[in-house]
């Protein structure tokens, strides 16, 4: 193994991780590059080349593969910037998605339940571009009404004459009997060659018509502007030696190719934050770590996922922006809290801060690229916590005083000073994470103070301290890699494929129905695997089953043992699955009475990738001090206000090393507080560990 690249695109920088075969990681952090986020991934491997002295083609055409997590598909959803969709399915049911769920979103200001309008410029397609065709499959896959061809093609005629640029289809029960979609696929393929088709069966065979008509929906909304950028950045890394396959992350956390992407692009909607994930779970396992939190803070959004008994939650119903979607994922919740989130002023009274975000263009007021609102960085420049510098090592200097001004203006619309709006600024920041750390923690049955927490993104090591402190959480884990910690993740990965059917089997007692549709599903996984190029023994596959008890609206995703399964493993899934609702909704609220039922079966189908050995550095004694390398002063709420504080630098101290609070360390790209009454100890990866004094090393 020569090189394996990762690079993840950002809000506000776009990161690339070069690992080599001995562990050895460089990380490159650029400035994101929102009018072609292309050039950012060029930019940071430019970088990589400059750093490592080699030529732009001597790189590329060493590296083994290249992973990649992008932003772009859920972007396109999120500003309405996607295709504009045909829609076809079956007569009677044009106002499946019109209609949507009863779920509505409550509005902040007042108790008002609303939905989005499929009448004005928000939606994901106006209800003029939905068309019905004459056809019927029952539950059973039986045809009730021959598909109408005539109809067929009257149907897509008036949607490529109405402006279709792609179709989706999605026909009642289709995921019984694909026969008609299929055909409805082949006939837009022979007449309007060139022009993209999702269909249900192919991308999200599964139950619940609207949550599968959203899904093949927006397949189809985000599939041109997916491929024209990933083929671009593919005969960009080409055209510079790169020869070595092309990988992509979902949002499931494992890696497809440049063709399957293109296919089904709705896949790759969390695939940046996804790459976290799965970085924290193989660092986690590397140090012993099984029951962790992740806690990923960047410029934009903050991102957090729970990762129980070294497996990472997954869920398998999801929003897509407003839209309900039977979409499989990691279990990752995100809010509008990060570096660049702007504070505000909420009817002239309260101090907000986010979603609102300054971005990569103009960034913060600090970055002096034109940014004029306060925003969370400019707070942690005015309190200390940032040394201006030594940011994006040195290559990017701050300004202290456009900080100020920013925050100074705030501060006088609330009748506060300098100091009380930035430290109100970074407390609000901080209450909207612990709601978030909560949501993915107590509000799933877990206790967040029986985890430890990873903690990464560009400012994510600048408020672990304070979270801490506020949830009670006994351990930290800051890694060395914390800023390109995704990109870190991605070279961690390995290919999966999700696939998945759906079929009732009321009160299962015989493992036969499981056998049949597992060995269905395990085949068409070696077949996707074999297309990657994966040999038969890097193949393995993990089995999961969607149950619920019988006359219930949701299921909970059961996994199950791999191989084949006997009557008493049968026995134990369900014993599973009423041990996981207990914990879920608590001893006793199960419908048991009612018997269980499975909804769907689901396979990972995963081809192992070869994992480098993480680097060990040199360890040394216990004193640290020798490896400050400057004293600023930093606020502290505990200390009283600003103190004189020690400044380390990560890449000085060794192995074994204790610091203790209050210090900042620096590490590429981003700074670590630890606060009064607090230690941070470095482990031989140069990771930090950080726990409050006299704390344990926290559970595993």
């Amino acid at each position: 193994m020569n090189f394996i690249l990762g690079t993840d695109i950002g809000g506000t920088f776009t990161d690339t991780v070069v690992m080599n075969e001995s562990g050895e990681i460089s990380i490159f952090k650029v400035p994101s590059t929102p009018r072609d986020y292309s050039q950012g991934v060029i930019d940071s491997i430019e970088l990589a080349n400059r750093s490592a002295s080699f030529s732009g083609e001597a790189l590329l055409s060493q590296a083994d593969a290249f992973f990649h997590g992008t932003t772009v598909g859920m972007n396109a959803v999120l500003t309405r910037q996607g295709s504009r969709v045909g829609f076809i399915t079956t007569r009677g049911f044009r106002d499946t998605i019109p209609m949507m769920r009863a779920s509505r979103t409550i509005s902040q200001d007042a108790l008002k339940m609303t939905k989005p309008s499929l009448q004005d410029e928000t939606t994901l397609i106006p209800t003029s571009m939905i068309e019905e065709v004459s056809e019927r499959i029952d539950a059973a896959g039986e045809t009730l009404v021959p598909l109408d061809m005539a109809d067929v093609e009257r149907a897509v005629r008036s949607l490529v004459d109405n402006g279709a640029e792609t179709i989706a289809v999605c026909l009642l029960w289709s995921i019984r009997n694909p026969a008609h979609e299929l055909r409805i696929k082949e006939f837009i393929h022979q007449h309007y060659p060139g022009l993209f088709v999702s269909v249900s069966s192919e991308v999200m065979p599964v139950i619940r018509e609207y949550e599968r008509s959203v899904v093949t929906l927006v397949n189809s909304y985000v599939a041109n502007i997916i491929e024209k950028y990933l083929k671009a950045l593919e005969t960009r890394l080409r055209g510079n030696g790169f020869r070595s396959p092309f990988l992509v992350m979902q949002s499931t956390g494992g890696a497809i190719s440049v063709a399957e992407a293109t296919e089904k692009p709705c896949q790759l909607f969390l695939s940046g934050p996804a790459g976290g994930v799965i970085g924290s779970l193989f660092l986690g396992e590397s140090l012993g770590y099984r029951n962790i939190f992740t806690f990923d803070m960047g410029g934009t959004s903050t991102d957090v996922s729970v990762i129980l008994d070294g497996r990472p939650a997954m869920v398998t119903r999801s929003k897509l922006a407003e839209f309900d979607a039977s979409l499989p994922k990691l279990d990752i919740h995100t809010i509008g809290a990060g570096g660049g989130s702007i504070a505000w002023i909420d009817h002239g009274v309260l101090l907000r801060v986010g979603p609102q975000s300054a971005g990569a263009e103009p960034g913060p007021a600090c970055y002096n690229r034109g940014g004029k609102e306060a925003t969370v960085s400019d707070a942690n420049v005015v309190l200390g916590y940032i040394d201006p510098e030594l940011f994006l090592d040195g290559r990017m200097p701050i300004d202290p005083e456009l900080a100020e001004e920013a925050i100074k203006r705030l501060g006088e619309r609330l009748g506060l000073t300098m100091i009380e709006t930035a430290v109100g600024i970074v407390e609000v920041a901080n209450s909207n994470m612990v709601n978030a750390i909560r949501a993915v923690t107590v509000e799933k049955g877990h206790d967040p103070r029986d985890f430890a927490m990873m903690c990464f993104g560009g400012a994510g090591p600048l408020h672990a301290a304070a979270l801490m402190e506020e949830l009670g959480i006994p351990i930290t884990i800051i890694p060395y890699t914390a800023t390109v910690h995704s990109a870190f993740g991605f070279v961690c990965s390995n290919i999966c494929h999700h696939l998945v059917i759906s079929r009732y089997v009321r009160n299962p007692e015989h493992p036969g129905p499981f056998n049949e549709v597992f060995g269905q599903l395990e085949e068409r996984g070696r077949a996707s695997l074999r297309k990657e190029g994966v040999g038969e023994s890097d193949m393995v596959f993990e089995r999961y089953a969607d149950l619920r008890y019988c006359g219930q609206v949701f299921e909970i995703a059961i996994s199950l043992p791999r191989g084949e399964l006997r009557a008493e493993d049968v026995s134990a899934v369900k014993s599973k699955f009423e041990e996981t609702y207990d914990s879920l909704y608590g001893k006793g609220t199960g419908w048991k009475e009612a018997g269980m039922e499975v909804i769907n079966f689901r396979l990972d189908a995963i081809g192992t990738m070869k994992k480098p050995a993480l680097r060990r550095f040199s360890t040394g004694g216990a004193d640290a001090l020798p490896a400050a390398r400057n004293t600023r002063r930093c606020y502290f709420a505990r200390a009283g206000g600003y103190v004189p504080t020690p400044f380390y630098d990560i890449d000085a101290l060794a192995g074994g090393m204790t610091i203790r609070g209050p210090a900042v360390i620096a590490m590429p790209s981003t700074s670590a507080v630890i606060a009064p009454g607090q230690k941070a100890s470095v482990d031989q990866y140069r990771n930090l560990l950080l726990s409050s004094e006299g704390g344990s090393d926290g559970p595993r």
